[in-house]
């Protein structure tokens, strides 16, 4: 055995004699790439978030006579151009991954297809042209939005590897804890860089430090997303017949409770806007390049979450502790206001409660990580196919929708409660000299912490009342599902004997 295939097979252990539900499939490096690829893609969403104020302080500051309204009607447009795009790529990118399987499976080749056009899309989000005048700049913008979000659309079918990287599914919570857990390095990652960069770079500009984390984020994820296609296997076989015609997977699955309940999670979490909202308040309380100082206490308070959750993931159900989480989350962001509003700082008691508040949202992400493994496995159950990259087209339609009317409505939401575009790139300065800045900031501070809350509150209750796959009949559902799958290899295999030449 080569050295290479000796790498590739390194912490693999399979008994065929043991249980499926011991047997470890997943090699030491498939988690080393997994974890790398997830790094490097967080950071690079993570920067983007960071950046959100990077239009207000830095290039749209070089447009003289610059307001928050015009960038808010400058925005509306960019957001109605990719997501009237992105309902034709989405059906695209869905139809082609169904249909296309190459002998790597359905997913891992798009991360060597898209590797330098995603790279160079993220580090020209950053470039300043100035020379291209007003014009010419908010068109560079619209350009590279409409090539993000067709080559996003193609690369995120990688981000499914760990859905069918194995047929145990608790090796597959495994990896999705994994998953999650890695998130924050990569999300910790775009503060930690962006406060070490404005400490180190006294000097430094606003810009420097954006497209400098772009170029280190953008080749992490090439790194991961190599290592992913040439080391990640696709282990759950796909039917040789097809089990589920295009057209049925589309729009026939809404006959399922679940599904439909699934969906409506999705939809309702439109009202969160934790990223967001968190840099527009830091970048006027603490500054863009000390995000760090205000997310801290919750970032810390979701790795926490994530530790106590994954101890008791075995015995606590993640549609139970999501539902935990609906309450538990109201109940945090209502203290966090209160205690705001009372000291009438952010001080030591608001980094408290976000302390607490961010162990919800640990339960949440790495509760909702596992119920996705669940919830495909329970469609695989349903129609007898695999349909990660599909399922979500329609819903996606009205997500879409959604995510447009939120895109669209926050710059003026943010126009609305006093924020100002900075010429001096310096929200802080800029917005401190405004009557209304405390104001402000109560706003973004309800913004962020009440949506988020209400978004959990809402998935709760959909799943108390639209949702029953836990208990003993998800148990069965996994006894059964071990069943199709062996005779799914039996047919597979007959029907390959079937064409095969004599």
């Amino acid at each position: 055995m080569s050295k290479f295939a000796q790498i590739r097979q390194l912490g693999k252990n399979i008994d065929l004699n043991m249980p499926l539900a011991n047997q470890k499939n997943v090699t030491f490096i498939e988690y080393i790439s997994i974890c790398i690829a997830r790094i490097g893609g967080v950071l690079v969403t993570s920067l983007g978030t960071v950046a959100n104020t990077f239009v207000y302080e830095c290039y749209y500051g070089q447009v003289a006579g610059m307001t928050a309204n015009r960038l808010a009607g400058i925005t509306l447009v960019q957001t109605t151009i990719t997501t009237v795009l992105s309902y034709l790529v989405g059906a695209v990118v869905a139809i082609i991954a169904h249909k296309w399987k190459t002998k790597w499976g359905r997913y891992r080749q798009w991360y060597l297809i898209c590797l330098v056009p995603v790279f160079v899309i993220t580090v020209l989000n950053y470039f300043i042209p100035t020379t291209f005048g007003e014009t010419g700049m908010i068109g560079f913008r619209y350009v590279l939005a409409i090539l993000s979000t067709v080559f996003n659309g193609f690369n995120n079918l990688g981000t499914n590897i760990p859905q069918v990287i194995s047929p145990n599914f608790k090796e597959k919570k495994t990896v999705a804890t994994l998953w999650q857990i890695f998130y924050y390095l990569g999300y910790g990652g775009a503060y930690i860089y962006t406060f070490a960069y404005s400490e180190l770079f006294k000097n430094g500009t606003k810009q420097g430090m954006y497209l400098s984390c772009a170029v280190i984020a953008g080749l992490l994820a090439a790194v991961g997303n190599v290592m992913c296609a040439l080391f990640c296997k696709e282990r759950i076989e796909l039917p040789k017949k097809e089990k589920v015609k295009l057209s049925g997977a589309l729009f026939s699955l809404f006959r399922y409770k679940n599904y439909r309940s699934y969906y409506l999670m999705q939809w309702v979490n439109v009202l969160a806007m934790l990223g967001t909202m968190s840099t527009y308040l830091a970048a006027i309380t603490v500054g863009s390049g000390k995000i760090l100082l205000l997310t801290l206490p919750t970032a810390a308070g979701t790795v926490v979450g994530n530790l106590i959750y994954s101890k008791f993931q075995n015995r606590i159900e993640p549609t139970k502790m999501l539902k935990f989480t609906g309450l538990y989350s109201m109940v945090a962001a209502t203290l966090i206001f209160i205690a705001v509003v009372l000291t009438k700082e952010f001080g030591i008691i608001f980094f408290i409660f976000y302390f607490f508040f961010g162990i919800g949202v640990g339960f949440q992400e790495l509760s909702t990580s596992h119920l996705t493994v669940e919830f495909n496995d329970y469609l695989e159950w349903e129609t007898g196919e695999r349909l990660e990259a599909i399922h979500g087209v329609v819903p996606s339609w009205i997500t879409n929708v959604l995510n447009y009317i939120k895109s669209a409505f926050i710059p003026y939401m943010i126009a609305w409660i006093g924020y100002k575009v900075s010429e001096t790139e310096d929200l802080v300065e800029t917005m401190k000299s405004t009557p209304g800045y405390w104001r402000t900031c109560l706003w973004l501070l309800a913004f962020l912490v009440f949506g988020y809350a209400l978004s959990n509150f809402f998935k709760a209750v959909i799943l108390k009342f639209g949702y029953d796959i836990e208990g003993e009949k998800k148990i069965q559902m996994y006894a059964q599902l071990e069943e199709m799958r062996k005779n799914r290899h039996e047919e597979n295999i007959e029907i390959a004997n079937e064409y095969s030449p004599i």
